[in-house]
């Protein structure tokens, strides 16, 4: 069995943002992944196209749903991260649930 069939006993939600449907990294494997776990919910954030989706930067809004106790792992260009740690700071989330990761 690949990893992601075995049970998870684990709620995992991904927010994807990118500029374009055509900017998100690997999207074929998200879905095909997201097929697999039934707990794990994909959401994309869409700043520079009109779609049916969410569209805009990060905003408290898109973080209603999750809770300030979660773990959060975010991931972007410098601007983004700094944006992602005043929303969530702003959430309550305490600086222990958030891993960086600088690229």
């Amino acid at each position: 069995k690949q990893w992601y069939q075995r049970r998870v006993a684990i709620t995992a939600g991904l927010i994807f943002y990118n500029k374009t449907q055509s900017d998100i990294l690997a999207k074929e494997k998200l879905e095909d992944l997201q097929l697999h776990m039934q707990k794990l919910e994909i959401i994309h954030v869409l700043s520079q196209e009109n779609w049916v989706g969410l569209t805009g930067h990060i905003e408290l809004s898109h973080l209603k749903k999750y809770s300030p106790e979660s773990l959060y792992l975010i991931c972007g260009p410098k601007m983004f991260m700094k944006k992602s740690l005043e929303v969530l700071s702003n959430k309550g989330v305490q600086s222990s649930n958030i891993i960086e990761f600088n690229g």
